[in-house]
């Protein structure tokens, strides 16, 4: 009991007039450093990527000739593959993949990679359709080029 006694008194003085004892303030300072830590993390984060980003950005602007060749290469791909389909699912795929494809290149020429970039994010929003298509029709052409390599390998 007198132990129980000492440690009510001892709490009773702690709080007394707003002041905490040692335990407490230790608590608290710990807490504000762990918030203050996640926040600078969390900054410094933010700022990583956004360095990360630009860096993609920049990069990407300086092979935005060769994005779009490749962009119409693919289209014209997936324009032939389309043609030789027989069924019209897939020529309708196909045929919106290289549409889709066309309109990026075509996007590229005109601005920079981040204009493209909030531009795709913005189509995708509005009719994330026409995306699936034509991710399906690209990924149609892969598929098709894969097959025809380990063809070509297997006939060698």
């Amino acid at each position: 009991m007198a132990s129980r006694t000492a440690r009510d008194s001892e709490r009773r003085r702690a709080h007394k007039g707003g002041r905490e004892n040692p335990a407490q303030r230790a608590v608290k300072a710990a807490s504000g450093s762990a918030g203050q830590f996640a926040d600078y993390a969390r900054d410094q984060v933010t700022h990583a990527a956004g360095r990360a980003r630009g860096r993609v950005i920049d990069h990407l602007d300086d092979q935005r000739q060769a994005l779009s060749s490749a962009l119409e290469d693919a289209a014209r791909g997936l324009e032939k593959a389309g043609r030789r389909s027989g069924s019209p699912l897939t020529r309708e795929l196909m045929r919106t993949g290289d549409q889709a494809l066309r309109e990026v290149s075509a996007r590229i020429d005109a601005g920079s990679v981040e204009e493209v970039l909030h531009a795709a994010t913005q189509t995708i929003k509005r009719r994330p359709g026409l995306a699936i298509a034509g991710l399906l029709g690209v990924g149609a052409l892969a598929g098709r080029a894969f097959r025809a390599g380990i063809d070509s390998k297997g006939r060698e």
